[in-house]
């Protein structure tokens, strides 16, 4: 188990990353009438949406070339003197698992992903050589950086830090029914079991099929209620966010979100976007 949670490849700590604005995105497609209309549904939520080099996704190879990322300056977090401001960067995106076919994307934090499970040779769905674990033939990334500003020194523990990834293939699939990765309680419990500091940036690339997102880890991984297992072959939209609280008043004070559409639309005739909705702007 790396620093902060479990994770297929190890953790690799970077800078962050300055963004300016906010986007929040409402994307319609064409199968099994998907409108997502739900004011809890975690729709595609960002500053920007490209290139995020500072972000290794805890392995060697990962694309960041087309990853959502947010960030936000944060005042009197702390009720520490001197450690009061800090920066939170958040990234999110979906690849391809090993020699998969390529995850694309619509440039605006939807992704599109093909059926199915492997252990990483589509062409050989029980060839172990790349990975002893099955998963689908998608990963989910995160990362997760908080700097100090004017001497600070904020870790993951200065703030509530959860990361929501979905079972449930159908659309509005609420929040509170999605599963919940607690950042914070696996970076302290990494620290006390490394005898280490907290620390500052958690990354990392994930499978819907991994064993724990379905058991759960005590007080750090809770699973989905809606649906009791991931199911690869299953049709439909997957939603993923990572959301920052305050813990002085509990406000939101960052978050990020992508969604995943299964499967990639050349595998389904008229998949495709029926609409890009509404985009809203504002200052981070």
């Amino acid at each position: 188990m790396p620093t902060c949670v479990a994770t297929e490849a190890g953790e690799i700590c970077k800078p962050g990353q300055k963004m300016k604005t906010k986007t929040i995105l409402y994307l319609g497609c064409a199968i099994a009438t998907l409108q997502l209309t739900s004011p809890s549904h975690a729709v595609p939520t960002f500053d920007q949406f490209g290139p995020f080099p500072n972000a290794t996704f805890g392995g060697v190879g990962i694309p960041n070339d087309s990853v959502a990322a947010s960030t936000q300056f944060v005042a009197d977090f702390d009720a520490q003197p001197g450690r009061q401001s800090a920066q939170i960067t958040l990234a999110m995106n979906t690849t391809q698992r090993f020699s998969n076919d390529v995850v694309t994307n619509d440039g605006f934090g939807t992704f599109f992903a093909e059926p199915g499970s492997n252990f990483g040779n589509p062409l050989n769905p029980l060839d172990q050589s790349s990975s002893s674990l099955e998963g689908a033939t998608w990963n989910f990334n995160f990362y997760i950086l908080v700097e100090g500003i004017n001497g600070s020194d904020p870790t993951l523990a200065d703030f509530q830090i959860d990361l929501l990834y979905d079972f449930d293939p159908g659309v509005n699939t609420p929040t509170s029914e999605q599963g919940r990765i607690n950042i914070t309680n696996g970076a302290i419990a990494a620290a006390i079991q490394g005898n280490t500091p907290v620390t500052s940036l958690a990354e990392g690339s994930e499978n819907l099929l991994f064993n724990f997102l379905e058991t759960g880890i005590p007080n750090i991984v809770m699973p989905p209620t809606s649906v009791n297992a991931f199911s690869p072959e299953a049709i439909g939209e997957y939603s993923f966010s990572i959301e920052v609280i305050s813990l002085l008043d509990g406000s939101t004070l960052e978050t990020v979100g992508i969604s995943v559409v299964v499967p990639e639309p050349s595998s389904l005739a008229l998949l495709g976007l029926a609409s890009l909705g509404l985009a809203v702007r504002r200052r981070a």
